[in-house]
């Protein structure tokens, strides 16, 4: 019979013959590691924050003052329809990752060339997608493509 120092330098072979190469890339084993939710990106890290800023953005205005280069005509419509999307595609609109800019941004001396509140002009068929929003006027189909919002400013930061 072997004494165990004998047993003992025989496994120690044993596991120094064995193959040691880093397996760690195996697929099953890759599988085991990975993150068991998908990766969105468009979707913002806090949406609720993105909400709660938008709707103290929107309470926070005066809609019986026009600020300067808005009529007052076209001013009182912005607010009616930034209300109306925000109470009813806010939710969606922010899983969708759109911006404030592309919702409510405006450009003052320029009437309905703005995000999507400034160009509805009364509508109320919008329809969100993840990258584009629709609607009609009087028949005619409009879109507002999301990012599209350079030189725009958020209805409420004006003065």
């Amino acid at each position: 019979m072997s004494s165990w120092r004998e047993v003992a330098k025989t496994a120690r072979e044993a596991e120094e013959a064995r193959d040691n190469r880093d397996n760690r890339d195996n697929r099953a084993n890759r599988s085991r590691n990975r993150a068991n939710v998908p990766n969105v990106p468009n979707v913002p890290a806090n949406p609720s924050l993105d909400l709660k800023q938008w709707h103290s953005g929107l309470i926070a205005v005066d809609e019986f003052t026009a600020p300067v280069g808005v009529t007052m005509a076209h001013w009182l419509d912005l607010i009616d329809d930034a209300h109306w999307m925000y109470e009813n595609f806010a939710s969606q609109a922010v899983r969708q990752g759109w911006k404030a800019l592309d919702l409510f941004g405006v450009v003052p001396d320029e009437v309905g060339v703005g995000g999507v509140a400034d160009r509805l002009a009364g509508a109320r068929n919008l329809k969100m997608h993840s990258d584009v929003a629709v609607w009609s006027n009087f028949g005619v189909s409009r879109y507002y493509e999301r990012g599209r919002c350079e030189g725009f400013h958020l209805l409420w930061e004006l003065k």
